[in-house]
């Protein structure tokens, strides 16, 4: 995916998905898996990705989305296992181990959670992020909030809080990027939505298994 650059004057961080409708580059479904790792399909009338997105400008890389969600389930404490947004991110391409393997070889690895309050809001997760990305946490910002419908969100990372993704859009290289959106029925009836092909919850933080990303001018 060739990601396109925005001017930075533009507020893409307002709370507010009016600019992301007219810019930023869309991120396309690839793969919806349950629980188990079957593939699904998704019923619209209960979950539906309305709008997902990216776009960078000279000082962070930006993503948003838009979910219908017709009964939002937040879990506190276990916030993997309800409904929410987490995104993975790794300047390593070729690694066969997963993140929180990798992060110790290559610091330029992130993990973020967004969630509403009962799951403790947004953050950076230290579970898949590299120490480095981590202290820097303070610097990303994240944003998630419930609407009539379900939920909107609007994240920005700091390329040069992340290390190598600076190095890496210079030089033309490619970084590894997920977005995973997740709807919770219940106990053990979660589905994954996102880039990452099927079955998701395998493809998701795995370097080598990840889609890739290109920043272009």
């Amino acid at each position: 995916l060739e990601v396109a650059q925005i001017a930075s004057t533009v507020d893409v961080m307002d709370k507010s998905l009016d600019e992301w409708k007219k810019i930023g580059t869309d991120i396309a479904i690839n793969g919806i898996s349950d629980a188990d790792q079957n593939q699904v399909t998704l019923d619209d009338s209960s979950m539906k990705v309305n709008l997902m997105k990216m776009a960078w400008d000279n000082d962070n890389v930006y993503f948003a989305y838009e979910v219908h969600d017709d009964k939002l389930s937040w879990v506190p404490e276990q916030f993997w296992l309800g409904d929410g947004v987490e995104v993975f991110m790794s300047t390593n391409t070729e690694s066969s181990q997963p993140m929180e393997l990798v992060k110790y070889e290559d610091e330029g690895c992130v993990h973020i959670f967004m969630g509403g309050t009962p799951t403790g809001g947004c953050a950076v997760v230290n579970t898949r992020s590299s120490e480095t990305v981590y202290k820097a946490a303070g610097k990303f910002k994240l944003s998630l909030w419930e609407t009539n419908r379900g939920y909107n969100g609007e994240g920005s990372i700091p390329i040069d809080a992340v290390p190598g993704l600076r190095e890496a859009i210079n030089n033309g290289d490619e970084v590894k990027f997920v977005i995973r959106i997740a709807d919770s029925e219940g106990e053990n009836l979660q589905i994954q939505v996102s880039n990452a092909p099927h079955p998701v919850e395998y493809n998701k933080y795995v370097p080598a298994r990840m889609p890739s990303v290109k920043f272009v001018k």
